[in-house]
């Protein structure tokens, strides 16, 4: 079985790993089972396997219509080979030891085999790389099940009815991508290059919708378009039409783009106005001027604006092609950034991935071959260059892949409190309109003003203040009063409850959990479970203890049990450890709900296990 795991290729699927993984699964247990005294290194690789093989099992029913990719990245389906195929080798070579010391067919004396008959030193090399392996099995299982939950919260997006439009807008207008219609199951919706709303148009009725031809073979020989469909309150539809080649790198590296404009309304025909032809030149990203603006060294930008003119602030990157804003951003330095605005860079230039400086600016990034991801930078200079970006005309209502700028992770641990009230402050003065959108994964920028810490009452007030609906539902069935429970203080849950009449204590999410559940689940952070305010308001107000859930999978950390078992609030609170059962206890105490309600059997369960603790 060595030599086939060897075999699998770098794009294996989950089909083919799941076949591997069991096994390996089966050979590890059928090991155990054949020798007695077998080490419990032994026990613990199999049991692992058998883990991962449902995660991976759960995980590949998401498959119809989804890439590997989207559902477990390439480096992760790496990781899970060479992991089991590791595993599989010392297995393997566990079992030639033991034939070594028994002789073949010999079952009766395998059986009765002891492992001090074999090598001792060789025996602890073995080991210790199956604990590695139990290791890195382990920490797979928790990404698995995490993505498992995050695309059963938001299933992936199905672009079929975008594909459509694309094709009959392309059949329409474009007739030169006929190759390109062809290939309709390479366009996903991003954000397009080029010229986009500002963030001073006030008009528009949604964020712009943009789809854009991504990677296959149309691309790789150089051609690429995209199309953006804007529409205002005054009921003018607009889309535009963005074709693109990147000559090859042996003809000349420049890269030529031809827009068209195709404008309509509901009471008049439609329009085509003229469009513009951009030349942008492609340069090495080692070349002098962007290698300065990937440093963000201040003195050497100015110096090749200075020899070189101003022509340069159009130039982009041959591979990626990023321009020197996108450069000076992704080097966190805010003076790069001053000053290629200032020198006249367009903001709304985005790179071929069709990642924006605004969006740059909040971490997100491009992979080959992997989804685009958002990781909030380690400061919170971010605000500084996302004023100076919407000064100097950068829009605020574009979406990439139907996240917009509030919807990403816009909090980390190390901001100040009042950032995010700060960045939803300036979004306000620029016209914003996107406040109340949520993306696939519930996130948006309520969610957002949860996380602002001591910041989190006002920054909530001020989106209500902007017509946000505090009291929406998430697609998951949580609550403002949920989130509020598991992520801030005592103080924005009373103001939920008391400002905002949120007083469905008892709201069940899909799971069934109620916000009591998410209040328990923080008492889970060391430290934390001394702060049990929160659980005794919730209960003070008529929580209620009886009642069963299904937890959701971030929440089921307990090595007992399965997440599909339903929990009442104790089982829960114990199912997490002695010092978060013993908070809730004295929580339920506090609110004079054990002698009322369920008498003798908490004082049992504390009984108990006090002298554990």
């Amino acid at each position: 079985m060595a030599e086939a795991l060897a075999g699998i290729g770098a794009t294996a699927s989950l089909i083919q790993l799941l076949s591997y993984v069991l096994k390996t699964s089966r050979s590890a247990s059928e090991f155990a089972q054949d020798f007695e005294d077998a080490p419990s290194e032994i026990n613990g690789i199999s049991h692992k396997l058998l883990l991962l093989n449902e995660a991976l099992e759960s995980l590949s029913a998401c498959v119809n219509g989804v890439t590997n990719d989207d559902l477990l990245p390439l480096d992760l389906r790496l990781m899970v080979r060479s992991t089991t195929e590791m595993v599989d080798k010392i297995i393997t070579r566990l079992k030639r030891k033991c034939d070594s010391q028994t002789g073949r067919g010999s079952r009766g004396l395998r059986r009765r085999l002891r492992y001090a008959a074999i090598d001792a030193g060789t025996m602890k090399n073995l080991l210790s790389r199956l604990a590695e392996a139990e290791t890195t099995l382990s920490n797979l299982i928790q990404i698995i099940t995490l993505r498992n939950s995050l695309i059963t919260a938001g299933s992936i997006r199905d672009t079929t009815r975008a594909i459509d439009v694309i094709r009959a807008l392309l059949e329409a207008d474009v007739l030169s991508l006929t190759e390109a219609r062809k290939q309709h199951h390479s366009i996903y919706p991003r954000v397009a290059n080029g010229n986009h709303q500002t963030s001073r148009n006030t008009s528009l009725k949604s964020s712009p919708s943009s789809y854009v031809l991504v990677d296959c073979w149309l691309r790789r020989f150089g051609l690429y378009g995209s199309i953006t469909f804007t529409s205002t309150t005054d009921h003018v539809h607009t889309a535009k039409i963005m074709i693109g080649y990147k000559f090859p790198i042996l003809s000349r590296s420049i890269s030529l783009n031809l827009e068209l404009a195709r404008i309509g309304a509901c009471w008049s025909r439609i329009l085509v106005l003229p469009g513009e032809i951009r030349i942008r030149t492609r340069v090495s990203e080692d070349s002098r001027f962007m290698s300065a603006c990937s440093r963000g060294d201040v003195a050497a930008i100015r110096e090749c604006l200075d020899e070189e003119g101003m022509g340069i602030l159009h130039s982009i990157t041959m591979s990626s092609g990023k321009t020197p804003l996108l450069l000076a951003i992704e080097s966190r330095k805010v003076g790069a950034v001053r000053c290629l605005l200032e020198a006249g860079v367009d903001p709304n230039i985005s790179d071929d991935a069709q990642i924006l400086p605004m969006f740059a600016a909040l971490g997100y990034r491009g992979v080959t071959k992997l989804p685009l991801y958002q990781v909030p930078p380690p400061t919170s200079e971010w605000l500084i260059m996302i004023r100076m970006l919407i000064q100097h005309g950068a829009s605020v209502h574009e979406s990439i892949r139907g996240d917009t700028i509030t919807t990403l992770n816009l909090w980390r641990s190390g901001y100040e409190a009042e950032t995010i009230l700060s960045f939803f402050r300036l979004l306000s003065a620029s016209a914003y309109e996107d406040f109340h959108l949520t993306n696939e994964l519930g996130s948006s920028a309520l969610y957002n003003a949860f996380k602002s810490r001591e910041a989190a009452i006002p920054t909530i007030d001020l989106l209500a203040n902007l017509g946000i609906s505090i009291n929406k539902s998430l697609p998951d069935g949580r609550t403002a009063l949920h989130i509020a429970a598991e992520r801030c203080s005592c103080d924005v849950v009373k103001h939920l409850y008391t400002t905002y009449s949120m007083t469905s204590i008892d709201r069940q999410d899909k799971y069934g959990c109620t916000p009591l559940y998410y209040a328990i689940h923080t008492l889970r952070i060391q430290g934390q479970e001394k702060d049990n305010s929160t659980v005794r308001f919730l209960l003070e107000k008529g929580a209620a203890v009886d009642v069963h859930a299904r937890l959701h999978p971030y929440m089921f950390s307990s090595p007992y049990g399965d997440s599909r078992d339903e929990y009442t609030p104790v089982a829960f609170a114990r199912s997490l450890g002695l010092r978060v059962f013993h908070s809730f206890m004295e929580a339920l105490d506090s609110a004079g709900i054990i002698e009322e309600e369920t008498g003798e059997q908490f004082f049992d369960a504390r009984e108990v296990l006090a002298p554990c603790d």
